[in-house]
């Protein structure tokens, strides 16, 4: 567990200098279809839009990344940094050194390091990466992401999440977590469900399982949802967001996202 602890402290550093920006939230429990579902509410997230807009924002924030957020090297194709607006602490994002579009499919080389991150926080939290705007991205340049999520706080179980859905998708237990035996299964995920270029997905591994689930829409009501909606946590910007999914469900919100056909 070096890496997490470097990262942890990394991280209080970038904290410390102003250049790591956490995001305060307060956390509320919905209980939906004998589900907890957690939805994170932003404490200040009207100051944080009023601030982002006084300042320009990079076309690609990780060409160069900032290095006061570098966390380590992985492989000779990608670096682990911190995210820059974490919500969860360490969020550790895989990039890769130069260029490759986030809608793209992964190649071996991104499992590679996958794998190496995987083991290097003994195969703890979840890794995952939102394939394309569609999917929660909001970088076009390729990051997958890592947050310390303990599944045992919410009991949560993928396969009863996945029911839930009502759609098409690809959940399979992880038997060899070999990089190339992990690349495959990811392959053998989307052929079975039809990936065509251009359609979005979001991509969850776990040292237990893998999960990939098709979208066609970012957000419900405005609310967007990422990969990590599928696991249980939401992120709403205020109050009325919040709300929202306290009204019609979080269930109803992750159904109208999913799927590759006409939203």
């Amino acid at each position: 567990m070096f890496l997490l602890q470097k990262a942890l402290d990394i991280a209080h550093q970038a904290k410390q200098k102003g250049i790591l920006s956490p995001i305060d939230t307060n956390s509320t429990i919905l209980e939906q279809q004998g589900i907890q579902f957690t939805v994170k509410v932003a404490a200040d997230w009207q100051r944080r839009k009023q601030k982002s807009h006084a300042n320009v924002e990079k076309p690609n924030p990780f060409l160069p990344y900032e290095t006061s957020l570098f966390v380590d090297d992985i492989t000779t194709d990608h670096v682990c940094i911190l995210n820059k607006f974490p919500v969860l602490q360490p969020h550790l994002l895989l990039i890769t050194r130069h260029f490759e579009a986030q809608d793209a499919l992964l190649t071996q080389a991104n499992f590679n390091a996958a794998y190496q991150l995987m083991q290097r926080l003994d195969g703890n939290g979840v890794l995952f990466y939102n394939a394309g705007p569609a999917a929660g991205a909001s970088q076009a340049h390729r990051h997958l992401q890592w947050i310390p999520h303990t599944f045992a706080d919410n009991g949560f179980d993928p396969w009863r999440h996945a029911n839930l859905l009502a759609v098409d998708q690809y959940l399979s237990p992880i038997i060899d977590s070999q990089p190339q035996s992990l690349y495959q299964l990811y392959r053998k995920g989307l052929q079975q469900l039809g990936w065509a270029p251009g359609r979005a997905y979001n991509l969850l591994i776990t040292k237990q399982w893998m999960w990939l689930i098709p979208r066609h829409s970012a957000d419900w009501q405005r609310i967007s949802l990422n990969s990590l909606a599928f696991i249980g946590s939401f992120f709403a910007k205020d109050r009325d967001e919040a709300d929202l999914l306290a009204t019609f469900g979080c269930v109803t919100a992750l159904r109208s996202v999913v799927g590759w056909g006409v939203k």
